[in-house]
C-alpha cells in the first residue's frame, strides 16, 4: 500500500503546478480582465478556488479510499497539508519574481489562504466520511459566513 505523504506530494505538486500556470496565465496576460465584467468577482480568485476544492476532492478521495479508518479531523489535516505546502511554496517562487516583495504581506495572504483552506479541506472531508449528513448544508452555511469575514478584515 502507497504511504500517504506520496499522495499529498503528488497532489501538492498538481496544486502548485496549477497555481503557476494560473499565475502565468492570468496574472501577467494585459488580455485578460481582472474581474469579470459589471461584477466585483475576480477571475483569478475564482480560479484558484476551483482548483483547490477539485484538488482536495480527488486528494482526498484517494487517501479516504486507502485509509477508510482515517477520521475527519485526520483528512482534514492532510487536506489542509497538500494546499499549505502548495501555497507556501509558491509563495516563495513568486518571491523572486515580484519586485515589490513584503513579508508582512506574505504571511497575512498566507494565513487567510490557510484559514480559508482549512475550511474547504474540513468541508469535503465531511461530505466524504459522511456522504448523506444533513448538517452539511449548515456547514457551509457557517463556512461562506467565515469566508465573509474573511474578506471584511
Amino acid at each position: 500500500m502507497k504511504p500517504v505523504i506520496y499522495i499529498i506530494f503528488k497532489y501538492t505538486l498538481i496544486l502548485f503546478i496549477t497555481l503557476f500556470a494560473q499565475w502565468w496565465a492570468i496574472e501577467l496576460s494585459e488580455y485578460v480582465p481582472q474581474y469579470i465584467p459589471e461584477t466585483r468577482i475576480n477571475i483569478s480568485g475564482m480560479v484558484i478556488f476551483a482548483a483547490t476544492l477539485s484538488i482536495l476532492i480527488f486528494g482526498q478521495k484517494e487517501i479516504f479510499r486507502r485509509y477508510p479508518q482515517f477520521s475527519i479531523i485526520k483528512l482534514t489535516a492532510l487536506g489542509l497539508s497538500i494546499c499549505a505546502i502548495a501555497e507556501l511554496d509558491f509563495m516563495l517562487f513568486s518571491r523572486y519574481v515580484m519586485k515589490d516583495f513584503d513579508i508582512y504581506n506574505l504571511l497575512e495572504v498566507f494565513f487567510k489562504m490557510m484559514v480559508f483552506d482549512g475550511g474547504l479541506a474540513f468541508l469535503v472531508a465531511f461530505k466524504i466520511v459522511r456522504p448523506k449528513s444533513d448538517q452539511f448544508w449548515l456547514l457551509i452555511i457557517a463556512f461562506l459566513g467565515l469566508v465573509y469575514l474573511l474578506t471584511i478584515i
